[in-house]
C-alpha cells in the first residue's frame, strides 16, 4: 500500500487519469473477447513498418523495464 501511496503523492492528476485508462484497456483487452478482436483488428490495419516499430518500441521497453539493476 506505500507504494500506491508514494504514487498518487509523487504525480498528477493528469498522471493517475492515464494509470487509470491504461489498466483499464490492458483489463478490458484481457477480459472482453470483443476488445482484444477489436486491438489486433487496428492493429493488423497499420502499414508493415509501422507494425514494426510499434513491436521493437514495446521490445525495447520491455528489455529496458526487465534489465534495470537495482543499485
Amino acid at each position: 500500500m506505500t507504494k500506491i501511496e508514494a504514487f498518487l503523492a509523487k504525480y498528477s492528476i493528469t498522471t493517475h487519469t492515464l494509470a487509470a485508462i491504461f489498466v483499464f484497456l490492458c483489463a478490458a483487452y484481457a477480459g472482453v473477447p470483443q476488445v482484444h478482436d477489436l486491438f489486433l483488428k487496428a492493429y493488423s490495419a497499420l502499414p508493415g513498418g509501422v507494425q514494426q516499430v510499434v513491436v521493437a518500441a514495446f521490445a525495447l521497453y520491455a528489455w529496458y523495464r526487465n534489465g534495470l539493476s537495482k543499485a
